[in-house]
């Protein structure tokens, strides 16, 4: 997530000059990261907390067990090649898949909880 003037770094911009951050480049960078994947969306200036603490609500509501085992996934994976990396992410996966509660999380899920913005 980015406000419309985008701070994300300094090294090689896209745009190829050496050590100047986005924030130099405004909204253009702020879209520009956002057409790259660096953010997922741009809100207005000065709203980029209030938006990133309402995203943290909406993810701290989804279900712990898959966070959990997603952010542990993704701590160990990076030390992992990316056939092992894959196969620690199918563990944890299924160890999740195997767990008690799971399949009434999935049920609600099939039925739109979770989708499009709605609870889960």
């Amino acid at each position: 997530m980015t406000d419309e003037v985008a701070v994300l770094g300094v090294g090689m911009h896209p745009w190829g000059k050496w050590g100047k951050n986005f924030v130099e480049y405004g909204l253009v960078a702020a879209r520009e990261a956002l057409a790259m994947g660096l953010a997922d969306r741009v809100v207005p200036p000065g709203q980029a907390r209030s938006a990133a603490e309402a995203l943290a609500r909406e993810i701290a509501a989804l279900p712990q067990q898959c966070l959990r085992s997603d952010r542990a996934s993704t701590l160990e994976g990076g030390w992992l090649g990316e056939g092992e990396a894959m196969a620690n992410e199918f563990r944890r996966g299924m160890a999740v898949l195997a767990a008690p509660g799971t399949a009434d999380g999935v049920n609600r899920f099939r039925g739109g909880a979770g989708r499009g913005g709605a609870p889960a």
